[in-house]
């Protein structure tokens, strides 16, 4: 593997300063939800971690409904530099607005990150949607090569409205190179312009996701997500209802918080599975480590995945998984660490459960576990990303 703490600027002048990045992020975490798109942040934390000079700008834009802290907040995270502006807008719901305030409050955050820090060696978006065409446009007139990495889940399933539809066009078709977090996202991206996008996966916060298994009664299935209809939480009760009939000491863990929790809680009644399905509410990163570890199997029964963060964090803790074949997880299951099953259907999730549960032995939780390493490491994805930042320097 390639050192990636060997990145420097190609420039003659200054030869052995880091290589200077400026992340510009559609979505990021915020004072308000720090959580929020967590793997943005620990993308650029990697590039940190390598030698890598990193700032973030991000316009945070929302409803005036929404209870947040307005303004501008600069900070420094895990050695990131943030330059993030948060602001309320009518009509959130339209992308035209959100992306005219986004464009606004970017390019003056890029005037304030330059002067205060240096005109970058590259720029990379994440995510074309609002963020996109300014990126490309700053990129163009600064004439700094630009990335994009896509994680939008809409793009997919062919859910964008004209307004996104161009956003995604006029940034694809500007990037010097373009990165999908899954192949299936890639082959989509190639409807929108003439260029190959490339794969590279989000990154695993190995450090905070650790394998260190505690005791605990029967066998558990766990589930962590922000609860709304996508995630198929329903799904997963009605199949864990049919595999409780046959197995009685097993348990069933929902991790997170959201619209759907409260009608989740009664169908949990009305299968009658209530007294074995425990809702954890929300949880610190730290908090769902201890989860997954008090675990034996996790499961995600979602309608749409690009890639899905929480799949490689259960692995990471030594975790088997069961996912829906939505478009991510189908390059991140495999025979050895876990199964695939519909979307939807709730008797094929009920039965890779059972299936699951009567194997156990023969899923082994280190392999698990390094696998995953060898895959999504901040080290691996770091190496894929400097072949790309360099290939776009030496031109």
């Amino acid at each position: 593997m390639t050192n990636a703490k060997n990145i420097t600027t190609p420039t003659s002048n200054n030869a052995n300063r880091p290589l200077k990045v400026f992340i510009i992020a559609s979505w990021y975490p915020s004072l308000n939800h720090p959580l929020g798109n967590i793997f943005v942040h620990e993308q650029a934390e990697a590039l940190v971690q390598s030698g890598m000079d990193v700032t973030v700008i991000n316009a945070n834009v929302l409803s005036f409904k929404t209870r947040a802290r307005w303004g501008t907040s600069v900070r420094t995270v895990d050695g990131v530099k943030i330059l993030q502006t948060t602001v309320p807008i009518y009509g959130r719901g339209k992308a035209q607005p959100h992306i005219d305030a986004t464009e606004r409050i970017i390019r003056r955050l890029f005037a304030r990150a330059v002067k205060a820090y240096g005109k970058p060696d590259i720029i990379h978006i994440h995510s074309a949607r609002y963020a996109g065409p300014v990126g490309v446009s700053l990129a163009k007139a600064n004439n700094i090569p630009c990335i994009l990495t896509e994680h939008y889940s809409q793009i997919l399933y062919d859910n964008l409205n004209d307004a996104e539809v161009s956003c995604v066009r006029q940034t694809l078709e500007g990037c010097d190179r373009i990165i999908a977090v899954s192949p299936a996202l890639a082959e989509k991206l190639k409807h929108f312009c003439d260029k190959e996008p490339i794969y590279i996966p989000n990154v695993l916060n190995a450090k905070t996701f650790h394998y260190t298994p505690e005791h605990h009664e029967g066998y558990t299935f766990v589930s962590t997500a922000w609860l709304s209809k996508r995630k198929g939480m329903d799904i997963l009760l009605r199949a864990f209802a049919k595999l409780k009939y046959k197995n009685p000491y097993v348990n069933l863990k929902i991790c997170g918080s959201g619209a759907e929790l409260e009608s989740l809680k009664l169908l949990a009644e009305e299968l009658q599975i209530s007294d074995s399905v425990e809702f954890t509410g929300q949880r610190t990163r730290s908090q769902l480590c201890h989860e997954l570890n008090r675990s034996d199997c996790f499961v995600l029964a979602s309608y749409g995945e690009t890639f899905g963060v929480v799949y490689i964090e259960a692995l990471a803790c030594g975790l088997p998984i069961i996912a829906t074949k939505c478009g991510g997880p189908e390059d991140i299951v495999n025979d050895s660490n876990g199964m695939l099953v519909d979307i939807g259907d709730v008797d094929a999730l009920a039965a890779a459960m059972e299936k699951i549960y009567n194997e156990k032995s023969n899923y082994n939780s280190a392999t698990i576990r390094n696998d995953c390493l060898n895959l999504y490491s901040y080290e691996v994805v770091v190496d894929h990303l400097k072949k790309i930042y360099q290939s776009c320097l030496d031109v």
